[in-house]
């Protein structure tokens, strides 16, 4: 497109004196001039430039000829690029020894450190489970909770089997008052009521037994702590109501299954179907048929429960439900050969990958920076991983922090937590289809201290916050 006006140009001879030879030395030196020209210009598309307050006045030449505003497109991905550089380098200094950090923006890498290393990611490790499930289990899958017995007129003669299938999320009404991070798609014991009255169930003659032969019955990672086994994680069981815990006691069955058991015949009298017998747990005999079966929700919005409020219960069940499926049985470690298979499989980078658990919370857990990003990659932070992470400053275990940075309400991440680990992973969108990828695991002494970890991660929160999907044109080519 022409920027003046067309004006015909008039062939002239050579000037008196001139010949052929210098007029073919002029035209060198004028097209090297315009090469060095070309050079300076794609050297300042390629760096940020400063705004300038002052301006040239009204009147003057506001662009010159050979301009960055005359290639934008070049220049707003660099200049966007380079602002972002610029304002990472800060948080990149304050990076510890035997930690990582990996920023990519529009398909670029634009800040590590250490990115290779291998670390020991707390809860950063739901994200491999996850993203793992999803494709073994599929997206619309369901947990299923079985009720079975011989139904005869309105009656379970004898017991109500109970079987287990793997849903974590199983709990009674009122149960969230107990969680830090209210489940947001619990499963509901009461359903079971309504379920047993639409096949006209008004009693059972004998008891409510608890089935959980669908996993091993290994209550905890071998390894865990003390302080950390039925606190934090477990007991383990496909049978799992309220996460072990039973309305009004002060301390968890070892027993998930009784516990549940116990739950359920409270419910059932409670809501009006009459129970005969005590609690029991046993697996139900082959003949027996199926009555009713309670499902949780679909696995997407599953997962995002587990990422959003770092549930280790529904992780370490899930592990258990993956190795299942693909045969590795259904085991802590049939699961984690499943995981590390399936990653594996899609050329990710695994050196370094040992698990021994799917929640984080064993201190022997090593993952590689890279994995964790090429993960993130995977999804781009608006598939199911990316839909399902914790809100900066609104949701489960993000809630309270960067409500005072442009990241609130926009920055989506997966958290974790241990003593000497602070790891937040994840994307901040940054436009309708595309949005920023970052991976950040600190590793080391008192990184868990927020004195220590808060500066890094509200430095990096702010600087991924104000990234913009443009630049405008003064920032591009700011005038002299």
């Amino acid at each position: 497109m022409r920027t003046t006006p067309y004006r015909p140009v008039r062939r002239q001879a050579p000037p008196d004196g001139a010949s052929p030879s210098l007029l073919v030395v002029l035209g060198v030196i004028g097209a090297v001039t315009l090469l060095v020209a070309h050079a300076f210009v794609a050297r300042a598309a390629a760096e940020v430039v400063p705004v300038r307050a002052d301006r040239t006045p009204a009147g003057s030449v506001l662009a010159p000829i050979v301009s960055v505003r005359r290639i934008p497109a070049i220049t707003s991905r660099s200049v966007r690029l380079g602002r972002l550089r610029a304002s990472l380098a800060p948080i990149v200094a304050q990076i510890p020894p035997g930690s990582c950090l990996i920023v990519d923006a529009e398909g670029t890498r634009v800040a590590e450190v250490a990115s290779d290393a291998v670390v020991m990611p707390g809860s950063n490790l739901k994200l491999l489970v996850a993203a793992t499930a999803l494709e073994v289990l599929g997206s619309d899958y369901t947990f299923t909770t079985g009720l079975h017995g011989f139904l005869t007129d309105g009656v379970i003669q004898g017991n109500l089997w109970v079987v287990g299938g793997g849903d974590a999320l199983l709990a009674r009404d009122g149960y969230e008052e107990r969680q830090i991070y209210p489940s947001t798609v619990p499963t509901r014991i009461e359903q079971i009521v309504g379920l047993l009255q639409t096949r006209g169930v008004t009693r059972v003659t004998g008891s409510v037994v608890g089935d959980e032969s669908r996993y091993d019955t290994e209550r905890y990672t071998p390894s865990l702590g003390l302080g950390v086994k039925g606190s934090d994680s477990g007991p383990l069981g496909a049978l799992l109501v309220n996460d072990g815990w039973v309305t009004g006691d002060e301390i968890k069955d070892e027993n998930p299954a009784f516990a549940a058991a116990r739950e359920i015949t409270d419910v059932l009298r409670a809501g009006g179907i009459e129970v005969g017998g005590e609690p029991l747990v046993g697996a139900v005999p082959p003949d027996v048929a199926q009555v009713a079966e309670l499902k949780s929700a679909p696995l997407t919005e599953y997962i995002a429960d587990m990422l959003t409020n770092s549930d280790n219960n529904s992780a370490d069940l899930l592990l258990k439900e993956i190795g299942l499926k693909t045969g590795d049985g259904a085991t802590r470690t049939g699961g984690i050969a499943a995981v590390v298979r399936y990653l594996g499989e899609q050329g990710l980078p695994v050196n370094g990958l040992s698990l021994s658990d799917a929640s984080g919370l064993d201190r022997g857990n090593r993952v590689p920076c890279t994995l964790i990003q090429s993960i993130l990659e995977q999804d781009g932070g608006f598939g199911p991983l990316g839909s399902g992470l914790a809100v900066a400053g609104q949701s489960g275990t993000l809630r309270r922090f960067f409500t005072e940075t442009a990241a609130v309400g926009r920055l989506r991440a997966k958290t974790g937590t241990l003593t000497g680990v602070k790891a937040l992973s994840g994307f901040l969108p940054y436009t309708e289809s595309d949005a920023l990828v970052f991976t950040l695991v600190l590793n080391g002494e008192k990184v868990a201290n927020e004195e220590v970890y808060g500066p890094i991660w509200n430095g990096l929160a702010t600087a991924l916050g104000l990234y913009s999907g443009s630049p405008t044109t003064a920032e591009a080519d700011p005038l002299p």
